[in-house]
């Protein structure tokens, strides 16, 4: 795909996967592309609200879509109008909405057919192909095989982001210098080549002067990476807080909408011991902290199946409909499983 795309001669970057997408033609529009992949180009996105890759890139595409340097981004930036589109024009790429690496893993070790793009750094590709990652087999966690299936890394034109794991002193009255002079020193151990290079073989780039043809590092093409990349960086960490702030509220209205519908058992198989409350207050809890653009609706089944709400955007009176006919469920009649 990546080849067929121009990968490694042409800079891809978001507008090109963009660009794909909101064509009608979508894989086919390429001579190269193969029918088992399907016509629709399938990314997969961490959720910016449990991950920080997720919320790294969310951050990072104001910034892009502002045509700004993270530092100069303002609250200003985050509401203008084309600033979101852009963004809500990324987010319409996303097929799946992760809750973190490990099930990001799981797409990818399922194959093309559940994704085509996934949004990682560096060293989970690394751990990918060494056999050193966790992903889900059948709901539980398990180390993950090592991926045979060839990968590469795309280090998108518009700018990619550096994935830092701060040593940082803080800077306050209540900091004693004997625990100031202990930090620098941890830090100044930590910066010495050899930790370096146990970090490298972790799959991380170093923090100091060491080249990236040290034989301890892993940014290679074995791996599908480019020591020679980016070219181009947007770091996320520089971003005012309170722009970041106002971005992480945005999340909701500018994330592609889910459609869901809960379905509840209402059997007499979920009488005694609370079992319907507690249903009733996991659902009440799941609808509340949902974005107001997902569409939500109900169902329950016991002798017959009953669908009470129907789907509907949140942001109207939904939840307060569903959590009304959550109040009236009773545990009554049999199982209706066909």
């Amino acid at each position: 795909m990546a080849e067929c795309l121009g990968w490694p001669d042409v800079e891809i970057g978001y507008a090109d996967i963009i660009a794909l997408r909101e064509n009608a033609d979508g894989w086919s529009s390429y001579d190269c592309a193969k029918p088992e992949w399907g016509n629709i180009p399938l990314l997969a996105y961490t959720d910016p609200t449990n991950s920080s890759t997720g919320r790294s890139v969310l951050l990072s595409l104001y910034a892009i879509a502002a045509n700004k340097a993270p530092e100069d981004l303002t609250v200003e930036d985050v509401n203008d109008e084309a600033v979101v589109e852009y963004v809500k024009s990324f987010q319409r790429l996303v097929d799946h909405y992760l809750i973190g690496t490990r099930v990001l893993n799981s797409k990818v070790h399922r194959g093309p057919r559940w994704g085509h793009f996934f949004l990682m750094p560096e060293d989970n590709l690394i751990n990918l192909k060494d056999g050193s990652s966790t992903y889900y087999y059948r709901g539980v966690p398990r180390p993950a095989p090592a991926f045979d299936t060839p990968m590469v890394m795309i280090y998108p034109k518009e700018g990619s982001m550096p994935r830092n794991n701060c040593a940082c002193i803080v800077e306050e009255p209540w900091v004693s210098d004997a625990q100031r002079e202990g930090a620098e020193q941890w830090i100044d151990y930590l910066r010495e080549d050899e930790q370096q290079r146990a970090l490298m073989a972790y799959g991380f780039r170093p923090a100091s002067d060491i080249d990236l043809t040290d034989p301890a590092s892993k940014i290679t093409a074995a791996y599908g990476l480019d020591p020679n990349m980016p070219l181009k960086i947007v770091n996320p960490a520089l971003i005012d807080a309170d722009v970041a702030s106002s971005i992480d509220g945005s999340w909701g209205s500018v994330k592609r909408p889910g459609v869901a519908t809960f379905v509840v058992d209402t059997s007499t198989s979920m009488e005694g011991e609370g079992r319907l409350a507690a249903v009733h207050s996991g659902l009440n809890r799941a609808i509340n902290i949902m974005a107001d653009k997902n569409q939500v609706g109900l169902v329950s089944f016991s002798s017959e199946v009953e669908r009470r709400v129907e789907v509907a955007p949140l942001e109207t009176d939904q939840r307060f409909a569903i959590a009304d006919s959550l109040d009236g469920m009773r545990a009554v009649g049999g199982t209706a499983l066909y």
